[in-house]
């Protein structure tokens, strides 16, 4: 009996050891898909002098979407972007005049793909093409996806610019490093499920940290790399009964039961 424990601690011990090292080969991949988004995001400004999403005559080298703009959905073709520089600014957020800036944010991996500059197939398109919050998030569908926990990329701009005087838009976009087009990390359906939105949890704090210290300089709310849910349990309350991954958005969660919820998630900031 006593060797047959044996064998099987070892069998857990290398599932769990094997299990480990498969986690941190995503996460390394994370860091790559990020360099390799930037770089194509680069590559596409210098052959058509715009931003992906955001570049106003789309039209002209990708043809129109034959389901009609500034939404779309169909098959073929793209739609315009407002070509202020900004792929999806927040402003758009609370000001539902501004969907065309809003939609960019899916268009972006459209026109990347469409240029042949990323992998994939990307239809451009929200998730509900019917609600008043046109950003959702499809993971593999209108944005990337990731082999770490049906993670998504979602890219859009952080400034705190136009309509985001609101106050129910400075709460949403508050983060410490506003500014530039950049790209959140996050679960769709993993803890803090943010109803078709990556803002669900993907790391728990002592991955996250790890993550941070490794790739940045391990504090959530400083550097290129910075946590999400910073403030706390004030951010998207009701989203998510779970305390946040760093209340105070300068130290990670270190003790207690908190330690063990996959509550954080991140954004790379000013990408390009």
């Amino acid at each position: 009996m006593s060797i047959v424990l044996v064998i099987i601690g070892l069998i857990v011990g290398g599932i769990l050891v094997g299990q480990e090292m498969i986690n941190q080969a995503q996460i390394r991949m994370i860091v790559k898909d990020i360099e390799r988004f930037k770089t194509a995001a680069e590559t596409f400004k210098t052959k058509y002098d715009c931003l992906p999403g955001d570049c106003g005559n789309a039209t002209t080298f990708f043809g129109t979407d034959n389901n009609g703009c500034p939404e779309g959905y169909g098959t073929t073709g793209t739609c315009n972007g407002n070509g202020d520089g900004m792929v999806g600014p927040p402003d758009a957020q609370c000001d539902p005049s501004n969907d065309t800036a809003h939609l960019e944010e899916q268009k972006f991996w459209q026109q990347l793909s469409l240029a042949g500059m990323i992998n994939g197939s990307f239809n451009g398109a929200p998730t509900n093409y019917t609600t008043t919050r046109l950003d959702a998030d499809w993971p593999g569908v209108n944005e990337p996806l990731t082999s770490f926990r049906n993670a998504s990329y979602h890219i859009y701009n952080l400034s705190m610019s136009g309509n985001a005087g609101n106050d129910s838009c400075i709460k949403f976009y508050v983060y410490p490093a506003a500014g530039g087009n950049s790209i959140r990390l996050g679960s769709v359906t993993g803890p803090g499920n943010g109803q078709g939105y990556n803002h669900a949890g993907l790391m728990t704090p002592q991955e996250a940290k790890a993550f941070d210290t490794k790739f940045d300089d391990g504090v959530p709310n400083t550097g290129t790399i910075t946590e999400d849910h910073q403030l706390g349990s004030g951010y998207f309350p009701g989203w998510s009964g779970q305390p946040a991954c760093s209340p105070d958005g300068v130290t990670y969660y270190s003790t207690g039961v908190n330690t063990t919820i996959q509550e954080c998630v991140f954004e790379f900031v000013n990408v390009f």
